[in-house]
């Protein structure tokens, strides 16, 4: 005789017509009430599937579930698209912004008794800011060095105060 969960395990195949039932499976049915009421019930829901099987049109839901299918592809690309793009665009201002690209270079005006090509220029952007005195000062400050022979450059670090090399330890951190 077989036992209770070897039966629960059968029925759902037997119902679905893909197993036959073992020596010993009826004999246990019509002895076990529990067993005879689990397969009523699996028998009645085959029952229901069946019907409700016979009434569904396959070939029409399959061509909607297609077509829905479809139609999400298409809304996908293209909200991928307008994301992209929308990127893209984002990432161009920033660039516009952050880049405005190269800056003409300044021209000195020349000084006076001294000739220059028509075509040289310096470009010394980073002393775009400074006013006429500053640039005084850093343009005595050059002669001064080159007419000396020498090159204007940093002090040596033993040259430096303990002030000064605070000040220059300070600016390396920031």
């Amino acid at each position: 005789m077989m036992d209770c969960e070897t039966m629960l395990d059968l029925m759902p195949e037997r119902a679905a017509g893909r197993t036959e039932w073992p020596g010993g499976a009826e004999a246990h049915l019509a002895a076990c009430e529990d067993c005879r009421r689990t397969w009523d019930l699996i028998q009645a829901g085959a029952r229901v599937g069946a019907a409700a099987a016979n009434r569904i049109d396959t070939d029409r839901i399959g061509r909607a579930v297609l077509a829905r299918l479809t139609e999400a592809r298409v809304h996908d690309r293209r909200r991928r698209g307008w994301t992209w793009g929308t990127l893209l665009a984002a990432a161009a201002a920033v660039l516009l912004v952050v880049y405005p690209g190269r800056r003409a270079p300044r021209v000195i005006a020349p000084v006076a008794g001294v000739t220059a090509p028509s075509s040289f220029s310096v470009p010394l952007l980073e002393l775009e800011d400074l006013d006429a005195s500053e640039l005084e000062t850093v343009d005595d400050q050059l002669d001064g060095a080159l007419s000396a022979g020498g090159s204007v450059g940093a002090p040596h670090l033993e040259e430096l105060t303990p002030d000064e090399m605070q000040r220059v330890l300070n600016s390396m951190e920031s």
